[in-house]
């Protein structure tokens, strides 16, 4: 990230801000974020007032000169405003969790970058943002980000939780997984984000990995970082314990975030569900037992009781996992289920419940629908997803919870809306219950 000790004719990427307009671009006076001033070599627009630059050569004698070459790139950066500052690109996007809660607390979603294409069909099912399939540490996908992302200021990300997950085995950075979190902050870096969120699982706060590569990230940058822990079961029938980082810049200095309030309105599944529906018949097929799970959950010796979804009780934290744990994963990160040496040491994980009696007055043992998933974690349950259920049920069950996220980026309009001297109309605790107050519409 900064400057550093390279060679003389080493090829480097930098972010810098001009200082001197060189009409003849042969000499624009540059300066690197560590304070390092050099002469660069090259087209650049003046409408801009910072730049990334990837691919260039560093002569560091006679003079400190960057020059251009064929493979450069150059990206610009207007100064941030305050509708930039609500304008998000959202990475590791999964199927649009936390987007949900960014729309819902005034920001807007320019981009949105995940690997998966399964899940990005899925996103642009319910939010109209620009969506990559790629790799995010890339510089094709930060390419292709920065000519979409009008020059927005705030990057979310949804990092890998498996690496830092008990049921992910916890290898760290011993995980190929790991890497999205730096390559979250590189490309915030390189984009000259003004504010980074991020979410995860709860140990992953406590990540020797994590913390390393956000220490590194201010070091580098300056910027304040702050964390909280989020439980959902606190606010709504569900369990849900996630970590929230928020990253700021600067110039917009540190951003308090606070526990939020526990709410005793809604605390049973009931409330939400106050009956099981009757599916699409295709749905209720697709997400029932098959003789595999059904020996596997006990089904046929009545030792499935504990698996079921207790109405009058908290539902357990969803699971990527739900609906595919003796299977293929229909998103395609596993050809096959679980060994049974994993389930064994791992144990089986699931939420099933009886369906509504058919036409015929039959009923069958399934899984959640994904929307009943959905509206359990907050998320809107009348969007359809489309038919493939399972694969929507394995979003769901890795979805960053929109609550959560409305909590975060409320305490954002917070300091945002203090920094305009404006009296703050939409604080997160407002925010929230008014939520909570909109939670008997959420009813399945």
């Amino acid at each position: 990230m900064e400057f550093g000790n390279v060679s003389n004719g080493q090829s480097i990427d930098i972010v810098c801000t001009l200082k001197v307009f060189d009409a003849e671009h042969s000499s624009h006076l540059m300066v690197c974020n560590d304070g390092f001033t050099f002469l660069y070599e090259g087209l650049v627009s003046d409408e801009f007032h910072a730049f990334t630059i990837l691919g260039v050569l560093r002569q560091q004698f006679p003079i400190a000169l960057v020059s251009s070459n064929r493979d450069t790139v150059v990206l610009g950066h207007r100064r941030p405003s305050w509708d930039a500052l609500l304008s998000t690109v959202d990475l590791c996007s999964g199927f649009g969790g936390l987007a949900q809660g960014a729309l819902a607390s005034g920001f807007s979603i320019q981009v949105a970058v995940d690997q998966n294409e399964r899940m990005l069909n899925l996103y642009s099912k319910a939010c109209d943002a620009h969506v990559i399939c790629g790799d995010v540490g890339s510089r094709e996908v930060l390419c292709e980000i920065w000519r979409h992302s009008s020059g927005a200021a705030t990057i979310t990300s949804g990092f890998s939780c498996q690496p830092f997950s008990k049921l992910g085995d916890e290898k760290s950075q011993g995980d190929s997984r790991a890497s999205s979190l730096p390559k979250t902050l590189k490309t915030a870096y390189f984009l000259r984000a003004q504010l980074i969120v991020l979410e995860c699982v709860s140990p992953a706060a406590k990540d020797c990995f994590v913390n390393g590569e956000l220490e590194h990230f201010m070091k580098c940058t300056g910027f304040h970082c702050r964390q909280v822990e989020l439980k959902l079961d606190h606010i709504w029938p569900c369990r849900r314990q996630r970590s929230w980082w928020v990253l700021s810049s600067p110039d917009l200095g540190p951003i308090d975030l606070q526990q939020w309030p526990m709410f005793h309105d809604v605390q049973e599944v009931q409330q939400v569900i106050p009956r099981v529906r009757l599916w699409a018949h295709e749905d209720e097929m697709n997400l029932a037992l098959d003789m595999i799970e059904l020996q596997a959950f006990g089904v046929n010796d009545e030792r499935h009781f504990k698996y079921l979804l207790n109405g009058k009780a908290k539902a357990p934290c969803a699971l990527h996992a739900w609906g595919s744990q003796t299977r293929a994963c229909p998103c395609g990160c596993r050809n096959s289920g679980f060994t049974q040496e994993r389930l064994e040491s791992k144990g089986l994980h699931g939420c099933l419940i009886r369906s509504a009696i058919f036409p015929d007055g039959s009923t069958v043992i399934r899984h959640l629908h994904p929307n009943e998933v959905m509206g359990l974690n907050t998320f809107d349950p009348v969007i359809d997803f489309g038919t493939d259920v399972r694969l929507t049920l394995s979003a769901a069950g890795q979805l960053a919870c929109p609550a959560q996220a409305l909590w975060i980026l409320g305490s954002i309009l917070e300091r945002i809306d203090s920094l305009r001297n404006m009296p703050c109309c939409s604080s997160a605790s407002l925010q929230i219950l008014a939520f909570d107050a909109l939670s008997p519409s959420l009813a399945c």
